[in-house]
């Protein structure tokens, strides 16, 4: 019975972070091109960092990955009115990693959506940076 309820409340929350992802990408549209780099540049920062230090997103331990989220959140949030973009990076970061452990079709939408977008961020940046 438990088990059912939070399989059910975790649904639920994956459902209200496809929302969330969603709402951030309409708002990302309209960045300023400083804002664009700065959420790229962090967004493919995150990342890098993440894979060079604990490995792939979906293999470190749930309890790590929880905890990680929270930390995204609270950078994002401190730098909200300082750095949109950077923000933003960090925001679409915590939601690829929330979506890996959370069941259900949103959480895999919301996964491969941020796994198509944090792919891009790297991309853009690779050649943005790439010696002449």
């Amino acid at each position: 019975m438990f088990e059912n309820m939070r399989t059910r409340w975790q649904e639920a929350r994956a459902a209200r972070l496809r929302e969330e992802f969603l709402d951030a990408s309409r708002r990302m549209n309209s960045f300023s091109e400083e804002n664009s780099e700065h959420f790229a540049k962090t967004l493919d920062y995150a990342f890098r960092h993440w894979i060079t230090n604990h490995g792939p997103v979906n293999e470190c331990a749930i309890e790590f990955r929880r905890s990680a989220v929270k930390e995204l959140q609270s950078q994002a949030k401190q730098h909200f009115t300082s750095d949109i973009g950077r923000s933003y990076g960090l925001a679409v970061f915590s939601f690829h990693v929330e979506a890996s452990f959370l069941p259900g079709e949103d959480a895999r939408s919301v996964y491969d959506l941020t796994a198509l977008v944090i792919s891009k961020a790297c991309e853009l940046v690779q050649k943005v940076t790439k010696p002449i």
